[in-house]
């Protein structure tokens, strides 16, 4: 149970107001500072182009646009009334608001803001480039009963020149630009009222493989499990879970930046595209050894290679200390409540997908074992029903049990009663509940809950 000075949990929402199992996390009080560095105003490129709906029809049929099909099988498309309406006004020769497309080394286009408008008009009037079904017209306001159920090639030919010359006005955000320009121009922006999250952005600025290994872990039993299958698909909440724990993993506490949260997951989000799925092979292993050279006079003794060997080792091992040491906390800690001695910062040296894959299964497994169906949750009263899925609180604990060897993490299940007894305890202190609620990202928050949920796997394994 929730000690007296537990914020309201409150849960986010689907854009129809369903309860979409994620808690909705408050930002920063207004009046505190922004981080971040500042955005020199000549790397930003946006240049606006004026194309006839039948030259982007052409783009997107050499598959030069990408209309971002995954993002909007997360979303509620359109119905057929109000894709129909759209159509309508275009008939009517109203102006659509402008499309907002995101451009890659290459040149092609990313569609962030205005993909149901362009899947409609790709729908009706050429269905085959999106390979979806025939729009039909239907429920219009104005044009009247003579153009209800007909589709593109009933129209009159005036019609179908006009639908196909009619102009719409394309931002495009030049590759040039900074990605964290781009996330924060495009966060701005609405698609029909229906605001894309910071997931779906992400998602939509960093084609790669990403995409797919995000959407692929959040779809895996251990995850599912773990979370209850509370999340809904909507907004790709479950795949911002699995970044913050990739970024989390992957990012010594120590060298956690001052800066914006929301790049701090996009360059996360980037580099797993460059991860490699297993270690690179050990070339010399696969070859035969070279013949040993004869000795000569002058040759140094053996001890020699010897001597390099443990020096290499000595490096390793202050390496590792280095690993271990405590990152300085710039934050303000009062004096009832000292900040830890040290941080975890037990990032993988070398990581690969394999690698993390298998940590991250591993801690799903182990949090539902120690926390059963309250797995990254606030506790809550017995009168109360279950809270939904903090994602502080998912990062903290997934990373820390990720960080274990499989030995202690079991050890850590074994004793699950007393990790769920300290954590109830530790849920009373305001300091921690702060820092799984308002504002996360920020550093001193970010080492304070870090730290605490190792301090309480450290208490009960000791």
């Amino acid at each position: 149970m929730a000690g007296k000075d537990t914020e309201v949990v409150v849960e986010a929402r689907t854009t129809l107001g369903e309860p979409r199992g994620i808690e909705f996390e408050r930002p920063e009080p207004e009046g505190t500072p922004v981080r971040g560095e500042a955005y020199d105003p000549e790397k930003i490129d946006i240049v606006t182009r004026s194309m006839t709906i039948d030259q982007i029809l052409a783009r997107i049929r050499a598959e030069t646009i990408d209309l971002n099909a995954d993002l909007q099988r997360c979303r509620h498309a359109w119905n057929g009334v109000r894709q129909s309406r759209l159509v309508e006004l275009v008939l009517l020769k109203i102006p659509l608001p402008a499309i907002y497309v995101a451009e890659d080394a290459g040149e092609n286009w990313t569609v962030v803001d205005g993909i149901q408008r362009l899947t409609t008009i790709a729908r009706f009037v050429d269905p085959a480039v999106i390979g979806d079904t025939p729009l039909v017209m239907e429920g219009l306001e104005y044009l009247g009963g003579d153009y209800v159920g007909k589709g593109f090639k009933e129209l009159p030919p005036r019609l179908q020149r006009r639908l196909k010359e009619t102009e719409l006005a394309v931002h495009v955000i030049r590759h040039g630009t900074p990605a964290p320009v781009k996330f924060n121009i495009l966060s701005r922006l609405n698609d029909g009222g229906m605001p894309l999250t910071a997931q779906e952005i992400r998602h939509a600025l960093t084609p790669g493989r990403a995409r797919e290994i995000l959407a692929d872990w959040a779809q895996g039993k251990e995850f599912r499990k773990a979370i209850g299958n509370g999340i809904v698909d909507e907004g790709m909440a479950d795949r911002e879970l699995v970044l913050r724990f990739i970024a989390f993993r992957l990012t010594p506490l120590g060298a956690y930046p001052d800066g914006d949260f929301e790049q701090f997951l996009g360059e996360a989000m980037r580099a797993l595209n460059d991860i490699p799925a297993v270690p690179a092979p050990d070339l010399a292993s696969e070859t035969e050894p070279a013949p040993e050279p004869e000795e000569s006079p002058d040759a140094p003794p053996a001890a020699a290679t010897t001597e390099t060997v443990d020096e290499v080792g000595d490096m390793d091992l202050l390496a590792d200390d280095h690993g271990d040491r405590p990152a300085e906390d710039e934050g303000e800690t009062p004096e009832s409540e000292p900040e830890p001695a040290t941080v975890p910062d037990t990032a993988p040296a070398t990581p690969t997908l394999a690698g993390l894959d298998s940590e991250f299964k591993s801690a799903m497994t182990a949090a539902f074992a120690i926390f059963g169906e309250e797995a990254f949750r606030k506790p809550h009263g017995a009168d109360e029903g279950r809270n939904p899925i903090n994602k502080a609180l998912f990062e903290t604990i997934a990373v820390n049990l990720a960080a274990l060897d499989p030995d202690r993490r079991d050890m850590l299940v074994e004793r699950g009663g007393a990790v769920r007894e300290q954590f109830i305890d530790l849920i009373e202190n305001r300091k921690f509940i702060l820092a799984v609620s308002q504002g996360t990202g920020d550093p001193a928050k970010v080492r304070t809950r870090f730290s605490e949920i190792e301090k309480l796997f450290k208490k009960v394994l000791s």
